[in-house]
């Protein structure tokens, strides 16, 4: 017998929707399955899912409903008992939905049922780091740091473990450089007392620690507490950067790609912070972390200087990661330089 259902005239239901690609398939499809009897049962909890799916191929959940109400199901027996138009129209959205996960799994549907996302606005250009704050003095430090008798021959260091790193050759080692007129290179020096209870803030700029060669460039550095450092890989090659402090957080982190950078902080004073790469054991760098700006690291003939210190008296201490450290006390008016020299024995 006939449902007696109105059917949704064509060129109504085309004002209405738009015509998705799986429509024709689900709807040539879905009459011949709802003749199954019980075939629904199968995919209990599915209707939700499937009547999104649906919305997505004729256009919105309230005409998917409309649709599936108006479907000239005709009479179907289900279990040898004819249903009534009611139950018959129950069972075919119930059909309808299921069968529109089937379909949609199989074929996505048309790019203009879904609009594309808005594009995101442009961001903001980065603010460029605040300059640093002017020095308090005018006093400056000048030195240099000797190396007393004969000078070792630099150690030569072989790469060939990581042939990426053996592109400029074998390089030597930086524990111990001595330069012209014996001086020593990559000596830490600074203020160590004699500030008081002054206050300095950090500066944003911050300090970049390059791996070029597959070795840490500068090999020792200087940075205040709360200044970024700045870690760059430059080599094509895998590096770990693992720094190994005492009073700061360790971190231990890898930059798999050339171009990789990433930044750290330190939140205490501490001279100094080892740095090194479990990958390639002959790479490391040494940072001195302090709580003001008077620093400076010895030139490759040996020689220094600080700027910016108030007049008074300082103790001054000269750190090597071979030689190990000595301390010198200097007295400076803002008038003339104050002088110290440090000689480190072999």
């Amino acid at each position: 017998m006939s449902a007696g259902v109105t059917r949704v005239p064509a060129g109504r239901a085309s004002g209405v929707m738009a015509r998705g690609p799986n429509q024709p398939v689900i709807i040539a499809l879905v009459t011949p399955l709802m003749a199954v009897p019980g075939w629904w049962l199968v995919v209990p909890g599915s209707w939700f899912l499937a009547l999104d799916l649906w919305s997505s191929t004729f256009g919105s959940w309230a005409w998917a409903m409309i649709h599936l109400s108006r479907l000239p199901v005709g009479s179907l027996r289900v279990e040898g008992r004819e249903r009534n138009s009611m139950s018959t129209r129950i069972d075919a959205c119930i059909a309808l939905f299921a069968l529109t996960v089937v379909v949609a799994a199989c074929g996505s549907p048309s790019p203009e049922s879904s609009p594309a996302p808005a594009a995101a606005p442009d961001a903001a250009p980065a603010a460029a780091p605040a300059p640093a704050a002017p020095l308090p003095g005018d006093s400056v430090i000048t030195g240099s740091v000797k190396f007393e008798g004969t000078a070792p021959t630099p150690r030569v260091v072989r790469m060939d473990s990581d042939p990426l790193c053996m592109v400029e050759g074998p390089g030597t080692s930086e524990v111990l450089v001595v330069g012209p007129g014996n001086g020593v290179q990559n000596t830490f020096v600074y203020v160590k007392d004699g500030l008081g209870d002054r206050t300095f803030p950090a500066p944003q700029t911050p300090v970049v620690l390059d791996q070029r060669g597959c070795k840490y460039t500068p090999h020792v550095f200087g940075a205040q507490v709360g200044q970024p450092v700045t870690i760059v890989n430059s080599d094509p090659t895998l590096h770990n950067i693992h720094a190994v402090p005492k009073a700061n957080a360790e971190f231990n982190f890898g930059q798999a790609m050339k171009g990789m950078k990433t930044t750290r902080t330190f939140d205490k004073p501490e001279v100094m912070v080892p740095f090194r790469c479990d990958v390639h054991g002959w790479m490391a760098s040494y940072g001195g972390i302090l709580s003001h700006p008077f620093f400076a690291v010895s030139n490759a003939d040996g020689s220094f200087q600080i700027k910016g210190l108030p007049a008074g008296t300082y103790t001054i201490e000269a750190w090597h990661e071979r030689l190990g450290t000595q301390t010198q006390k200097v007295t400076v008016d803002g008038k003339g330089p104050g002088k110290v020299g440090f000689a480190f024995k072999g």
